[in-house]
């Protein structure tokens, strides 16, 4: 599913690395943690994505991301759909 919306390559791997879940402040969060690896195996890119429901009505979902180089700086941001 997040392959997609991450708009990760064909040629490219998506490794899913951890996943933790949440439950804080009226919110069910799941994080999923994945690696980007190119055609040659080389590490491109890692990522962070939170997928959160509010456990009240009208429990609306929001799905962010983060996106980091291999040296660990933050590349990007923002939401997915």
């Amino acid at each position: 599913m997040h392959r997609e919306l991450l708009g990760i390559p064909e040629a490219h791997e998506l490794v899913h690395t951890s996943h933790r879940h949440e439950l804080r402040e009226g919110e069910d969060t799941n994080i999923y943690e994945y690696e980007e690896y190119d055609s040659n195996g080389e590490l491109v890119t890692r990522f962070t994505v939170q997928d959160s429901t509010d456990i009240r009505p009208p429990h609306k979902r929001t799905v962010i991301y983060e996106s980091f180089s291999p040296d660990g700086t933050k590349t990007g941001s923002g939401g997915l759909e």
